[in-house]
């Protein structure tokens, strides 16, 4: 199973521009945990997050990639088509 985790922050600017592109994302199927670092600080300091936006891509609950900072929408769909 592909999935990535998807680490924001509220009061980051950055993740509020990709607010719109993973909600799109999401809508039309691709499976994205969105995850909180505020509310969920245990997850976050279990994958060590240290930037937001920070991206995991995940297969079968192995960590392939990892990036941070704003990406278009299909950087991340092209992750799923690998």
């Amino acid at each position: 199973m592909r999935v990535i985790k998807y680490f924001y922050s509220e009061n980051c600017s950055f993740c509020e521009t990709m607010k719109p592109r993973i909600l799109n994302l999401v809508k039309n199927g691709y499976d994205i945990e969105v995850i909180d670092v505020n509310e969920y600080s245990d997850i976050a300091d279990e994958y060590d997050i240290e930037e937001m936006p920070t991206f995991i891509f995940e297969i079968d609950g192995e960590e392939i990639e990892r990036w941070t900072g704003v990406t278009d929408e299909l950087t991340l769909e092209q992750k799923f088509r690998q």
